[in-house]
This record gives C-alpha cells, sequence and structure tokens, in this order.
C-alpha cells in the first residue's frame, strides 16, 4: 500500500510536470472558461499520455518509474512530435484499445497519432529516445476545410473495428460518420440524424440550421453493448439463418432528445439501417428532463442503462427496455423515414428508456450566509463529461468545470437478478438510490472563479492499483485511489471488502436478511462529503468566505463522520449487549446438554450389555429351532424333493460300485493267474510261452486298469463319504 501511494504524491515533483505547467501557466488563465471541456490526459495500464498545448506535442511517461522498485535511469519522459500538428484547439485524447493510435481531436479537426515502435531495455518508443517523431493522420481534412460551420462535438474509436483502425465521429450539422485509417478523407459510413426533417431552409455550410436554433443539434454519443441482428427466412427456402453484430449509438440532442443508430463494419456503403428515436422516456417530464443535455453514455451492462448529463449538474438515469410495440422497429416504421434496405434483417423494437432516478450534483460547495443562515444559491452552469469506470461497470465519473464527482449505483445488481432471475423471489429495490462522493472541488464558492477539469482517466495497472487521476486547470495531477467494489470511493474500507464473502451459515445471522457489517456500512454511508480544493491560480478567498468553507466542512464531518460514527457505537454496543446475553444462555444451554449427554451415556452402557444378552439368548433360540426343524423334518412320513433326488443318486452309485466290484475280481483273477503263469516260466528251461512285446503290452494295460480302478475306488470313497454326511 505504501508503494502504490509514493507515485501518487511524487508525480508533481516529476521533472516533465514541472516543465508542463511552466509552459501552459500564462496560456492556461486566457483559455480557461464556463464550458471548457477540454480532456487533454488519457492513460493505457500504466501509461500517461498528456497534451501540452504550448508546444503542440505530446508528453508520454510510465508511471511505473515512479514505484520505488523501478530503475533510477527509467525515471525520464518522452516527447512524441507529431509529424503535422494541429493547427486547432486539442479538445480531447483518445487512445484505442491496441494502443497503436491516438485520436486528437478538437472543435475545427481531427487527428490521430500513430504511435511508433517499443523496443529497449525499458519498452520505450524508439529504444528511448527523448523525440520520438510520430506519424500524423489527418482525418476529413477536406470536410472540415469546406464546411466551415461545421464543429466536431465528439470522436470515438468504433469497438466492433477487428483491425483496431475505425473511427467514428459526431459533427454539429447532426451527422455521424464512420472513418477508417486506411481511407482517412471519404467516410465509407454516414448517418444524418435529420433525414425526417421537413425544414431545411439555409443549405448554406456557413449558417447556422434550424434544429440548431430550436437546440435540436446532437451533442454526444456512446456505443451500447453489441446486439445480433438475424437475416428473414425466405419462404420455401430452408437455409441457415445468418447474424449480423451492430452496435446501437446513442446520440443525444442539445434539447434532451435521445437518438439510436445502429452501426455495423460489415456492412456496404449502400446498405444502412434507419436512424431510431427520438426514444420514448418513461415517465414523461413536461421539460424533456432538461433542455440543455451535454453528454450521454451508455454503461455495458444487462440492462443496459444511459446516463444523461445536463449542464446544469442534473444526471438521469435510464433502463433501456425493450418497447412492445410491433409497429416501431428497424424493419417497419421510423420516425427518420422509410428502411429501403433493411428488409433483409429481422425487425429490432425501438428501445424505451425508463427513467430510474435523476441526481443533481454540487457543483459548488453549498454555503450558508453569516448574518441569516440561509444557503447561499448559486445559479453556476457547466457542460459535465463522464467517464466510464473500468474497474466496474455500475460506477462512473463526473468531470466538470468545478471539480470531479464520483457516481456509483448500487441498484444495478438488483435490476439485473429481477429481469433474469428464474425464481419469483427477486423484486425491484425499494429505496434505493445512486451514491454520489464529491472528489474534487475546484470551485468552493459560487463567487469563485471557474477552474475546469482538463484531465480525467482511470489508471488500471495492478502494480498502481487502481487509481482515478484529473489534471487541474493550474496542470497539476491529483491521484485518488479508487476501491475495485460499485461502492462510493470514500466507504469504510474495513467494513466492506473487495470481493464478496462466504455464505452465511451461522443460524443467528440467518435470522436477519441483513448481515450486521451491512448494516454497519449502511449507517457510515455518507450521503456528502468533503472534496479535495483545488480552486483556480487567481482565486482569492476573504476570511469571511474562508470561514464559510470551514463552518460548511465542520458540519459535514459532524454530521456524515461523528454522529454516524456514534450511531455506529451505539448499534456495536447493543450488538454486543445481545450477544453477551445470548453467548450466557447458550453457554447455559450447553452446560444442560452436557449434564444431558452424561446421562446418555449411562442409559447408553445398560443398554448396550443388555443387547448383547439378548444378541447371545437370539442366538441360542435359532438353535434349537434348527434342531427341532431337522427332528421334524426327519419325521415327515414322505420323501421331499431333495431325497427323492438323493435316494435315485445312491441307487446310481449302488449299481456302480456292483459292476467296479465284479470288474475288480476279474482283475484279480487275472493277476493271480499272470503271476502263476510268471513263477512256471521262472521254473522251467524250455522257452517262454510268452513274447517280451506281449508281457509290455499286459504290462501297459494291466497298468491302465490299475489306474481306472484306483480312480474308482476315490470316487467310491468319496461317494460313500457324501452319502454318510
Amino acid at each position: 500500500m505504501a508503494a502504490t501511494s509514493t507515485w501518487r504524491t511524487s508525480l508533481n515533483l516529476h521533472q516533465f510536470c514541472k516543465q508542463l505547467k511552466e509552459n501552459n501557466a500564462k496560456d492556461s488563465l486566457k483559455k480557461i472558461a464556463f464550458d471548457s471541456k477540454e480532456l487533454i490526459v488519457t492513460t493505457y495500464d500504466g501509461d500517461l499520455f498528456v497534451w501540452d498545448a504550448y508546444s503542440s506535442h505530446m508528453v508520454y511517461f510510465r508511471l511505473k518509474n515512479l514505484l520505488p522498485e523501478a530503475k533510477e535511469k527509467a525515471h525520464r519522459y518522452q516527447i512524441l512530435q507529431c509529424t503535422d500538428s494541429p493547427r486547432f484547439d486539442v479538445e480531447g485524447l483518445i487512445i484505442n484499445q491496441s494502443a497503436s493510435h491516438i485520436i486528437v481531436w478538437g472543435l475545427s479537426g481531427i487527428k490521430v497519432v500513430e504511435l511508433p515502435r517499443r523496443y529497449g531495455r525499458y519498452g520505450e518508443f524508439e529504444g528511448g529516445k527523448d523525440i520520438v517523431s510520430c506519424r500524423t493522420i489527418q482525418i476529413a481534412e477536406r470536410y472540415f476545410a469546406s464546411q466551415q460551420g461545421v464543429r466536431l462535438r465528439e470522436a470515438a474509436w468504433h469497438p466492433g473495428s477487428s483491425s483496431d483502425s475505425h473511427i467514428v465521429l459526431l459533427t454539429s450539422d447532426n451527422v455521424l460518420s464512420i472513418y477508417d485509417l486506411a481511407d482517412p478523407e471519404k467516410a465509407m459510413k454516414t448517418f444524418d440524424l435529420d433525414s425526417g426533417s421537413r425544414f431545411d431552409f439555409n443549405p448554406s455550410p456557413t449558417k447556422i440550421r434550424l434544429s440548431s436554433a430550436l437546440g435540436e443539434t446532437a451533442v454526444s454519443f456512446d456505443f451500447g453493448p453489441a446486439t445480433e441482428l438475424k437475416t428473414r427466412q425466405r419462404l420455401g427456402v430452408s437455409t441457415l439463418q445468418e447474424t449480423l453484430p451492430v452496435w446501437p449509438v446513442y446520440i443525444v440532442k442539445g434539447n434532451g432528445d435521445v437518438m439510436v443508430v445502429y452501426t455495423s463494419l460489415r456492412f456496404t456503403r449502400n446498405e444502412h439501417l434507419p436512424v431510431q428515436g427520438p426514444l420514448m422516456m418513461c415517465p414523461p417530464a413536461d421539460d424533456n428532463y432538461g433542455l440543455d443535455a451535454c453528454t450521454i453514455r451508455c454503461l455495458n451492462i444487462s440492462p443496459p442503462v444511459v446516463v444523461i448529463a445536463t449542464c446544469e449538474g442534473k444526471l438521469h438515469h435510464c433502463v433501456v427496455m425493450a418497447t412492445e410495440d410491433d409497429d416501431i422497429s428497424i424493419s417497419g416504421h421510423s420516425s427518420l423515414g422509410p428502411t429501403p434496405n433493411a428488409s433483409i434483417y429481422e425487425p429490432v423494437l425501438e428501445p424505451t428508456l425508463w427513467v430510474y432516478e435523476s441526481v443533481e450534483l454540487e457543483l459548488s460547495l453549498t454555503t450558508t450566509d453569516i448574518n441569516d443562515d440561509r444557503p447561499i444559491e448559486d445559479d453556476f452552469s457547466c457542460p459535465i463529461r463522464i467517464i466510464k469506470d473500468p474497474c466496474t461497470s455500475t460506477r462512473y465519473h463526473c468531470c466538470h468545470g468545478a471539480g470531479v464527482h464520483s457516481v456509483a449505483l448500487p441498484w444495478l445488481s438488483c435490476v439485473h437478478r429481477f429481469l433474469t432471475g428464474d425464481n419469483n423471489e427477486s423484486s425491484l429495490p425499494h429505496n434505493q438510490e445512486c451514491v454520489v462522493e464529491h472528489l474534487v472541488c475546484t470551485k468552493p464558492l459560487p463567487s469563485s472563479p471557474a477552474a475546469p477539469i482538463l484531465g480525467l482517466d482511470i489508471i488500471t495497472d495492478p502494480s498502481l492499483s487502481p487509481t482515478l487521476l484529473s489534471l487541474t486547470s493550474d496542470y497539476e495531477f491529483v491521484a485518488l485511489p479508487l476501491s475495485t467494489k460499485s461502492s462510493s470511493l470514500n466507504e469504510p474500507r474495513s467494513l466492506l471488502s473487495d470481493s464478496p464473502g462466504p455464505a452465511v451459515t451461522s443460524p443467528l445471522r440467518q435470522l436477519n436478511r441483513e448481515p450486521f457489517d451491512q448494516h454497519i456500512a449502511k449507517i457510515l454511508l455518507r450521503n456528502s462529503s468533503h472534496p479535495v480544493l483545488k480552486s483556480g491560480p487567481k482565486s482569492e478567498l476573504s476570511q469571511q468566505e474562508c470561514f464559510q468553507l470551514l463552518t460548511r466542512a465542520t458540519q459535514v464531518f459532524r454530521e456524515e463522520y461523528i454522529q454516524k460514527q456514534d450511531l455506529a457505537r451505539q448499534e456495536i454496543e447493543t450488538r454486543v449487549r445481545i450477544l453477551h446475553e445470548q453467548k450466557k444462555q447458550q453457554q447455559r444451554d450447553i452446560n444442560s446438554l452436557s449434564q444431558s449427554r452424561n446421562i446418555l451415556q449411562d442409559k447408553g452402557e445398560g443398554l448396550a450389555s443388555k443387547l448383547n444378552s439378548a444378541q447371545e439368548s437370539q442366538d441360542s433360540l435359532l438353535r434349537r429351532l434348527d434342531q427341532i426343524m431337522r427332528k421334524i423334518q426327519s419325521r415327515v412320513p414322505m420323501l421331499s424333493d431333495a431325497e427323492k433326488h438323493m435316494l435315485r443318486e445312491l441307487k446310481t452309485l449302488k449299481g456302480n460300485l456292483d459292476t467296479f466290484a465284479k470288474k475288480l475280481q476279474q482283475v484279480k483273477i487275472k493277476q493271480d493267474f499272470q503271476a502263476r503263469t510268471a513263477a512256471g516260466d521262472r521254473q522251467g528251461p524250455g522257452s517262454p510261452a510268452i513274447q517280451k512285446a506281449q508281457i509290455g503290452q499286459l504290462q501297459h494295460i494291466l497298468k491302465q486298469e490299475g489306474e481306472e480302478i484306483a480312480d474308482l475306488m476315490k470316487k467310491i470313497t468319496q461317494l460313500k463319504m457324501e452319502t454318510n454326511s
């Protein structure tokens, strides 16, 4: 933790920060205005890119070099010099997902800087040169030169680009264009957001359109989660149904109308989908939820949530839901004209925006008048830029002319379970609101001059820990640590862990629907916080204004910290008393159960001895019963089937024995005859009556018969044994 916090405090002490502040100190005072929307800072993992407006180049610095374990030789920065420097005021930097190109855009044009190769010991550009020349690509140069009245509202990389080289532009003439870096002058696809308008009395590009005068100019856009379009099945043809991935683009106009454009890089130049909108917002409002919309962002969750910001500091959280009206679809009717080339796809219903909640940001700190203790009203307004948090999809951050806010949406998980859950137990959240944290305040009082945030981005590198990095108007970096949860930034870390704990198995906790740690966390949850004060360089506060700030800070700390900590302490003490009493009762129950256990053990031993005696008696009775059954069976006058079978076998054996006895008698007679004949042959001098060959044959026959006789004797003996048994 100490290593990760070291680089945050030492960042402003680095040489490139000092040089950046020195170069832009004088010019920044002239450029600061209420409607400043510059975001000249972008990050990629641990790499920091900052645009130096004074020198018209980018400064690259590797933030990991500020860690204690980094080498001292690597504590240097590089200057990325554009081969064709932009002549317009840079409004923002956007790096693509592969970190190969960076968009440098302003109101009057857009350029793309191609990042050079990295190599060397420290992985720096071009091996570590101090100044590196970068190839610069001009996008739509002729278009902006010919349309002098057109201004670029916003630019972004297309998320569906496999080569990561497609750029989407939104211009003030209500045209959404897609460009490819391979052909930077000709748009591969354009969408006219005013194609359904009947009024176009100013064809000249130097004049203002009627839609712009009425506040119907598109001001911001963002991509929603990808969806798939299915091709229609032809009649009589059974083919595999193909799908086409498309990315919906949500566009907001100055009057609050929201449009939807479905984009795909696989579309041909003549193939297009209609523009849907203005989308219906429920519940409806008289002022259409504000007539000064400035930014729109879509949180990539299920269901998608669209955040619309107004210059008055209001944020509207809208859940995107599909409408049930079959007449409003891509393949059918649209409010902006027919759909001649969309008939090959199945209809897609026009979505509806359900406004879940609206919240108003505290741009300047709310202070009270010293004389009558009335809150000082502030009519300050400025555009708000929204930055999505890559660490969690249920949190985003806002920067504006008065500071930085962080907004968390804890109710999104309940909405997701309600819409996607199979069980009927899930329900919509009740009385659950978003959590807003005021992190950085650059305009603490209504009388303070505006000091807008010039850059805001989030560092996601694990070695640096998640950090919110902002660049103030005096070119100083403010690095604030972020938690990985979707909760607010200043929630107590000791009570809320970053990962969900194991399932509660304690019977005591099962009685409560809400765990005690979450109950304490809700008590300690702050409705307002005291931000980091970073006023402008020309801000001079009087003693009365300083006292107002001190009073406000004291009130916040008293109401949001001390009082809630006292309530948490009382809850904990009450909980401790209850648990102490429960512990005593449980101890008494344990003692009673121990006594019952001893009694049961004694009874168990007696029952075990009785069980052994009963088992022995049962065995004795079974033996006696077996003997009785044998005797009864022996006295039955009728033979059983087994006895009849045994009788037949015994008769067969008796017949075999008689046959074997006769054969044995014959063998014995032959043996006696042979013995006598052999004795006479030995005594007589004459020649033997039997030849040697005959003698050998007789011996062989006798040997075989002897073996057969031995086998028969064994069988007879075995049969006798079986018969006796």
